[in-house]
């Protein structure tokens, strides 16, 4: 039993597989050019037109009610009452 794949002896094989893949390369890399000069279109229709913006509207302010003119007068600061004591050796040696 053989123990490798019969092969031919063609010599012209490597010179067609070569010429077959350059062939087709040059018509996949020409092929798009084709289709795109087939496909042109005419650029002359395009219309240019000039619009007239109106400026946007003011914003709409609302006057503020009495009442809410009443309550932007600033409130004072709350004062405390209470001083922080001052705290001896003893008192801090008992908090640990």
């Amino acid at each position: 039993m053989q123990s490798a794949l019969p092969s031919s002896d063609n010599k012209a094989r490597l010179p067609v597989a070569l010429a077959g893949s350059v062939l087709l390369a040059l018509i996949v890399f020409l092929l798009i050019p084709i289709t795109q000069y087939l496909d042109t279109k005419n650029d002359n229709i395009l219309e240019f037109r000039e619009t007239v913006l109106l400026a946007p509207p003011p914003p709409v302010v609302i006057p503020p009610t009495p009442e809410q003119v009443e309550q932007t007068e600033p409130e004072p600061p709350p004062e405390f009452e209470r001083q922080m004591q001052e705290l001896s050796i003893n008192q801090l040696e008992l908090s640990l």
